[in-house]
């Protein structure tokens, strides 16, 4: 028979092993899907994907805010002499690297514009920036033709179509019908829905330029027609490109990002 030390050391060990087994530890964080699950079986519906609040929730996402008809707002041209297009590729950097590749010119499978190292893979683009503080970037060999413009597209988690230091909401670089100048976000036909089945806000002549460096910015105008701080991330796991407002608050629910300075290179 065990003497009682024994004993007591050999119920402390079972203890130990059944806790360690009731309570393993996670390795993996939790995090919101970026794009949808699958790819749509069909042509958007009129209703927005996930339209009810019931239904977000059930997909761990926030209620959708009411949404609000806003008047646009234009921006004034710089001059009313015709713009000669500029043509060329537009490359990036990962995380302060001086350059590490460039813009694809084919979409992933959501329409999302992706990350290449191969010259020969590079999207080629004309841009008329001389037109005004910002502008449309047209593909001219890849991206897809029913939807010609390099635009942002809102992301189908958000809870509504505004970027802000304060939230996680994000905006697809996806191929876009074409939106005024400074114009607030459009309920638009785009890559991205035509691909997610998921209706969404876009806008197109979001792009203002560095003469000086000819780094890309992106100028996103949230529904009040103010324009938020933003930044271009690189989004690894989805090969795709996003614009938000927070750093922070989107990786937090998302996962992990690169910083990406897009350049655009003249042919």
């Amino acid at each position: 028979m065990p003497s009682a030390s024994n004993l007591i050391r050999f119920l402390a060990l079972s203890v130990t092993a059944l806790s360690a087994v009731a309570t393993p530890s996670r390795t993996v964080p939790d995090v919101l899907p970026f794009n949808p699950l699958q790819l749509a079986a069909r042509a958007p519906a009129p209703e927005p994907y996930l339209t009810t609040n019931a239904q977000r929730m059930a997909r761990g996402l926030p209620p959708k805010k009411p949404r609000f008809n806003h008047a646009r707002r234009l921006v004034a041209r710089q001059s009313a002499t015709p713009c000669v297009p500029l043509t060329g590729i537009i490359g990036v950097a990962l995380d302060g690297a001086p350059s590490t590749g460039y813009l694809a010119s084919a979409l992933n499978a959501f329409g999302e514009f992706q990350y290449t190292q191969n010259l020969n893979e590079a999207l080629e683009v004309s841009i008329c920036f001389s037109e005004g503080p910002v502008f449309d970037i047209k593909p001219t060999n890849g991206g897809n033709p029913t939807y010609p413009f390099l635009g942002a597209v809102t992301g189908f988690a958000n809870s509504d179509s505004n970027l802000s230091p304060n939230n996680y909401n994000y905006v697809y670089l996806a191929g876009t019908t074409q939106t005024p100048a400074g114009s607030t976000p459009q309920r638009q036909a785009n890559a991205f829905s035509a691909a997610a089945g998921v209706p969404e806000d876009v806008e197109s002549a979001i792009w203002s330029i560095n003469t000086a460096t000819n780094v890309l910015s992106s100028n996103w105008v949230n529904t009040d027609g103010s324009v938020p701080a933003q930044t271009i991330r690189f989004v690894a796991s989805s090969n795709a490109f996003t614009v938000i407002g927070s750093v922070a608050q989107f990786e937090s629910n998302f996962g992990a990002t690169q910083e990406a300075v897009l350049t655009f290179i003249a042919a």
